[in-house]
């Protein structure tokens, strides 16, 4: 199993999960695509097969024993062992204080707006709007839904984050919005196609 597959982004949710308590792949899949609206983790069965897979040889996670009186053809449960514990905890700090920016396909797009009709622009950045509203009235009812069914606000710190961050990606959108109508933000558009 390549090292590098210890670089996946799933590692630090999949390690996460199971200090919770043992789950087998599926289950863990599942769980994810639940808890996770927020970030879209990127699942998909072969891969987190593969983390999982890798975890094991790594010895963070171990193949949990059978329950008395289990198929053998069952899912295959995985643990997390000591040293996977310890590796989970590593990977929260470096995560936390690391600020290295991650690119943003948005602000990448944004860089040229320009590119394209004040019209078209308006549209899309009007779209956008309306997505990012859908999306903070979705994620702040499974938020609140959660608190008022007893979970402490420390399980749900990732879901209050992404709303934070998407409420300000919100307000800038509208202020640019905004600034483009008022002509406050000057539209020019000049694209050179060089030959």
């Amino acid at each position: 199993m390549p090292s590098r597959m210890l670089e996946n982004p799933l590692v630090l949710p999949i390690l996460g999960l199971l200090a919770e308590r043992s789950m087998h792949p599926y289950l863990i899949e599942m769980t994810l695509r639940e808890r996770s609206p927020s970030n879209g983790w990127p699942v998909n069965r072969g891969s987190l097969n593969s983390v999982v897979s890798a975890l094991n040889t790594a010895g963070w996670v171990e193949k949990a024993p059978a329950e008395k009186g289990t198929p053998a053809s069952t899912r295959t449960v995985y643990a997390l062992t000591s040293s996977g514990f310890e590796e989970l905890g590593r990977r929260v700090v470096l995560q936390i204080r690391d600020t290295t920016p991650e690119f943003s396909r948005f602000l990448g797009a944004a860089g040229y707006l320009g590119a394209v009709e004040r019209a078209a622009a308006l549209d899309a950045l009007d779209a956008r709007l309306r997505s990012l509203e859908e999306s903070i009235a979705a994620l702040t009812q499974s938020y609140d839904a959660a608190l008022a069914d007893g979970l402490p606000r420390l399980t749900m710190i990732e879901t209050e984050g992404a709303l934070q961050a998407r409420a300000a990606e919100r307000d800038w959108v509208e202020s640019v919005l905004l600034d483009i109508r008022s002509g406050e933000l000057e539209w020019t558009t000049k694209v050179e196609i060089r030959q």
